[in-house]
């Protein structure tokens, strides 16, 4: 997940909480991961966020 905002998942969730945003009541969450500090896992509820639309590669340049 390149962009938005995350919420700790757990086994019960079937939707994405709303996020505690007064400016924005209706807001919710991107996705949902298994630990907010380091990601391994990361959870997305609608067909349309999994799908990739962009290819991001890089090389590494020796010193």
């Amino acid at each position: 997940v390149l962009v938005g905002k995350s919420v700790k998942g757990d086994k019960q969730m079937r939707v994405l909480p709303k996020r505690n945003d007064p400016r924005n009541p209706e807001l919710f969450y991107d996705s949902a991961v298994d630990d907010t500090e380091n990601p391994s896992i990361f959870l997305t509820f609608d067909d349309h966020q999994c799908y990739p639309e962009y290819l991001i590669t890089f090389k590494v340049v020796p010193q």
